[in-house]
């Protein structure tokens, strides 16, 4: 199963300490990483889900943690009902 590791820019933790947790996830699980998506600005969210919806191989959005993307717990919520609704999956590594 491939999944898009999306990390997002944040004062607490560093970028790629956020991508190196979900690699170690992913690994774990036995997920292989068909893209990253590095987010400096906070504003590439929408491309990591197009990543995954678009790709047929791609089974799941892997983040590092949903706080730290998502502003409301409703947008996390609808976006975990959104990709399950297209057979896919959102997974928080943290």
């Amino acid at each position: 199963m491939s999944v898009v590791i999306y990390v997002r820019q944040s004062k607490d933790i560093s970028l790629y300490e956020q991508f190196n947790k979900c690699a170690e996830y992913a690994k774990r699980y036995g997920y292989s990483i068909e893209y990253k998506v590095l987010d400096f600005e906070g504003n590439k969210l929408y491309e990591a889900i197009n990543k995954v919806i678009v790709e047929h191989d791609v089974s799941a959005l892997m983040i590092y943690s949903k706080d730290m993307v998502f502003d409301k717990n409703d947008d996390y919520l609808f976006y975990r009902i959104y990709l399950e609704k297209l057979g896919k999956k959102l997974i928080s590594c943290n």
